[in-house]
Formats: C-alpha cells, sequence, structure tokens
C-alpha cells in the first residue's frame, strides 16, 4: 500500500480508499478517515475552472498556487475552490451501510467530491456547487479574532504537503487549511484540501476535514514521516 492510499478518498485518479494517518503519540491519537463500502470513483470529464491564470506543476507550482489559495482564504471566496473542484463518479453497489451510496439501490450513479472525516466511517459527496456552499458557510464560522498555539483564528493555508505518484497515479498535493471554528464551543478545524495538476491547472480531487486539532497533528506541525513525502511551513 502506498502512502498516498493512506489518505486519499475518491481521489479522480484512483479511489481514496485508505485513512489519513497520524503519528504515534498518546495524546495525539492517528488520524484514519475511511469510507466503508463505497464504490470506486470514475473519473469524468469536467471543464476548466475559470478564471484560468499561468500555472504550473510540481511543489514550485503548488507554492505559487497556494498564494492564491491564501487570498481567496481572506477574502472568503468560496467560488475560487468550487471553480477548481474536479467531480467523480460513482455507481452504488446496494447495500451500502455508510457513505454516499447508503441506501441507495445498486445502480444508482452519483456525481461529486469526496469530504471524509477523519478518525469516522463518515463521508459526503458534494456537487461543485455543493461544496462551494459548505465552504462558505466554513470560513464564515471562524472566530477570527482568536489565536492558540498552531496559529490565528481565522482562515489561512498552514502548510503544504505532497505524496508521490506511483504507477498510473498522479503525484498528489496538499493545503493544510486551518481557521478557529466558532460554534459551541471555539475550537480549531482543518481541512486538507488535496490537489492534482491537470491540463496546466489545478484541480481539487477531494479533502479530509478533521474536527479537532488533535486528529491531524502531524499535519499540522509536520512530525508525521509516514503521513507525506514533504511538508513545510507556508510562509506566505
Amino acid at each position: 500500500m502506498t502512502r498516498l492510499s493512506l489518505f486519499l478518498v475518491l481521489a479522480v485518479a484512483a479511489l481514496i480508499a485508505a485513512a489519513a494517518c497520524g503519528c504515534d503519540s498518546a495524546e495525539a491519537p492517528s488520524p484514519t478517515a475511511t469510507v466503508t463500502a463505497v464504490p470506486e470513483v470514475t473519473p469524468s470529464p469536467a471543464p476548466t475552472p475559470s478564471p484560468t491564470p499561468s500555472e504550473a506543476g510540481g511543489i514550485e507550482g503548488f507554492r505559487a498556487f497556494a498564494a492564491l489559495l491564501d487570498e481567496a482564504l481572506v477574502t472568503k471566496d468560496a467560488d475560487f475552490f468550487a471553480e477548481r473542484v474536479l467531480e467523480g463518479e460513482i455507481t452504488c453497489a446496494g447495500g451500502e451501510v455508510v457513505g454516499p451510496c447508503f441506501a441507495r439501490p445498486e445502480g444508482t450513479v452519483l456525481r461529486g467530491i469526496a469530504s471524509a472525516v477523519v478518525q469516522s466511517e463518515f463521508s459526503t459527496l458534494y456537487e461543485a456547487s455543493e461544496y462551494g456552499e459548505m465552504l462558505e458557510d466554513w470560513l464564515n464560522s471562524a472566530e477570527t479574532e482568536a489565536s492558540d498555539s498552531y496559529a490565528g483564528g481565522a482562515p489561512s493555508v498552514l502548510a503544504l504537503a505532497s505524496t508521490s505518484a506511483e504507477d498510473d497515479e498522479k503525484e498528489t498535493f496538499h493545503a493544510v487549511v486551518t481557521e478557529l471554528f466558532s460554534g459551541e464551543i471555539i475550537i480549531r478545524q482543518t481541512r486538507i484540501l488535496n490537489f492534482q495538476f491537470l491540463d496546466g491547472v489545478w484541480r481539487l480531487v477531494g479533502e479530509f476535514f478533521a474536527s479537532a486539532p488533535e486528529l491531524v497533528r502531524g499535519w499540522l506541525l509536520g512530525d508525521c514521516d509516514e503521513c507525506y513525502d514533504h511538508w513545510e511551513k507556508w510562509e506566505g
């Protein structure tokens, strides 16, 4: 099993079928975000996002793209992310007990982008527009005046990471996006956004969501060699 298969769920090039990992720590359990009984995702054509700035692949290109990501977070431009979504297609086998195909008959075809919850079997399949609406609500729920040991409260890119491609898989790059979410309590929430460079454009192919920092400590601090091949703090 490759490192990529540990945490990418329903990726366009291959089903994201394994869990996101954490590091050995009694205080910080390893993140696992699995989707049980979800059929394989088949990539489907999607329009190139608009606008289409000049973009480059590789880690250097992703660093440049991260500046656009961070700006979109500051301005709470959820459409920027929705336009980057590459929807996949799944065909339900019937009888699934969790995930997007739960209670759907055999042969049901669903389209969308996968959002898997860390340390849970729960996952959601969003259409691009639905993902944008969900993300907009999340961005608007940040406690911008607060901070903790990880970062400030406003939504921002905290780190960048990558996992190597193997066989026919595309190399995947990750933006660790985090904020202090203001709900019943104020707590740091994190989205690990998974991107691939396809046809000259960075496309969003999936995400992991963590409702507490302990679930993704290795992604926030960069001390989990098993989670990725490369990690770096985003300095802006």
